[in-house]
């Protein structure tokens, strides 16, 4: 069920500063818009700095945040740049600076040397590591993260992960899974019939989607050799399977998952990078997730908010995620076993309905952005006691 604000305790007015290196297109965008928009039935004011990348990313979401700035720190803050920054929260009423990368965190470490009084969050949104390779890094995370007051992972996995790379005490790090958008994120009829008919799936035909950018750790080289294996055990049904895949990357990538595509004798179709990735979900049969490395897998709730069972690599945070009864987990890089798993599931449609039905009901009960924010704001609340 959505949270309304009818059921949300009263919660004082609270500042925060959303502090991230960028706001380019991603996962960690998206997940900072999402705690923003739904942080504010909880009293938080969101604010947001970048401190560099380009300005205009932030523009399409200006209404989300009550202020933003673009900081120009390019490496080591200034004396000068933190006191800035300290004035800019003094005058904002901002008392928690939650970073989103390890620059931001950096930074906002720093700047309690001129604020004390400010506290700091930092999110570890990475599936690579925390930039804690050789002793150097080391020390300087050690000596930075003394002064932050909680550092958050949305799984399990980048918890332990986290804790073995950094020296810092268990007590300091948190586990908030990920939340979506569940009014954006749903079964939709209207956009499953729109969709197919754009891209010439019939309303019966098998239909598989995923998404994510072409860089190897997401994987999408497997995802289409796992098709092109399911594509010809169900050819043998007369069946033909259509996998739509969203998402982009540079023109090598771009060139080379396009090799891949020819490959495997066709049945993707690339579509690029859209807005509009639930009415995709929608559409959809199946979700399909074969990261290498994955951190958590906003993907993974966004399909199964709009009732799609997921077949997905048991890598990283992804099995906490795709527990039994929503889905499969497949060893990770085995397109064949994989392509089995798809072959199996489409060809059985009561089962893949059960999954589904099942899939939903966790993605509403465990990870609405509602659920999300009310997490934050426990936490900053403990953090502020």
């Amino acid at each position: 069920m959505h949270t309304t604000t009818d059921d949300l305790l009263p919660y004082p007015t609270l500042g925060v500063l959303h502090l991230t290196i960028s706001f380019a297109r991603g996962g960690r965008r998206d997940a900072i818009v999402t705690l923003a928009r739904a942080s504010r039935p909880f009293g938080v004011r969101p604010y947001l700095a970048t401190l560099r990348g380009n300005p205009s990313d932030a523009e399409p979401h200006q209404d989300d945040f009550d202020g933003y700035s673009a900081l120009d720190i390019q490496g080591r803050p200034s004396l000068q740049q933190l006191r800035d920054l300290r004035d800019r929260c003094v005058a904002q009423g901002i008392r928690i600076v939650h970073a989103h990368d390890a620059s931001s965190q950096f930074v906002a470490s720093m700047l309690r040397l001129v604020a004390p009084t400010l506290h700091v969050v930092m999110t570890f949104h990475r599936s690579l590591g925390f930039e804690s390779a050789g002793w150097r890094n080391r020390l300087r995370n050690a000596a930075t993260l003394v002064l932050v007051d909680r550092v958050l992972t949305a799984s399990e996995e980048r918890r332990t992960h986290f804790l073995g790379e950094n020296l810092i005490p268990a007590r300091k790090v948190t586990t908030i899974p990920l939340g979506i958008d569940l009014d954006r994120f749903r079964p939709d009829s209207a956009a499953r019939a729109a969709i197919r008919s754009e891209f010439g799936v019939g309303p019966d035909e098998p239909l598989i989607v995923s998404a994510g950018h072409y860089g190897p750790e997401k994987g999408l080289d497997i995802a289409i050799a796992a098709v092109g294996h399911a594509r010809d055990a169900l050819a043998r049904h007369g069946s033909v399977l259509r996998h739509l895949h969203l998402g982009t990357g540079d023109a090598d990538r771009i060139a080379w998952i396009t090799h891949r595509v020819a490959e495997a004798g066709g049945g993707t179709t690339l579509v690029g990078q859209r807005s509009d990735p639930e009415r995709f979900f929608a559409a959809a049969d199946l979700l399909l997730h074969t990261p290498r490395l994955e951190a958590f897998g906003l993907v993974l709730i966004q399909g199964m908010a709009a009732g799609l069972p997921v077949i997905a690599s048991s890598i990283g945070g992804v099995p906490e995620i795709v527990v039994p009864g929503v889905g499969e987990l497949a060893p990770s890089e085995d397109a064949a076993a994989i392509g089995g798993l798809i072959a199996d599931l489409l060809g059985d449609a009561e089962r893949r309905t059960r999954l589904a039905t099942a899939a939903l009901q966790r993605a509403r009960s465990e990870y609405g952005s509602a659920t999300f924010a009310r997490r934050h704001r426990e936490l900053y609340e403990a953090i502020l006691r």
